[in-house]
């Protein structure tokens, strides 16, 4: 691995995680992002036979609970559209 390949992986590993129990992320299969609220929306297929989830104030990471948790089965994309 040469220097340049460090830089791109250092970057990826320092970005904040959210996981574990309180997400409720089993099989996250697509995510979007608000940059306006800071606001990460995610497709959760495998929890609950599928959901979208919101999570605000990520940059910390952890165990977050979601700010949204709406129940819809075979969920499989999301695309967040801000209409100003």
């Amino acid at each position: 691995m040469d220097h340049q390949d460090l830089e791109q992986n250092y970057t990826f590993l320092t970005m904040p995680m959210v996981a574990a129990s309180n997400t409720l992320l089993g099989n996250p299969v697509s995510a979007d992002y608000d940059a306006d609220s800071d606001t990460v929306f995610i497709a959760e297929r495998a929890n609950g036979g599928g959901r979208v989830l919101a999570f605000e104030d990520t940059s910390a990471g952890g165990n977050l609970f979601p700010r949204v948790s709406i129940e819809l089965s075979g969920a499989s994309s999301v695309y967040f559209n801000s209409q100003d």
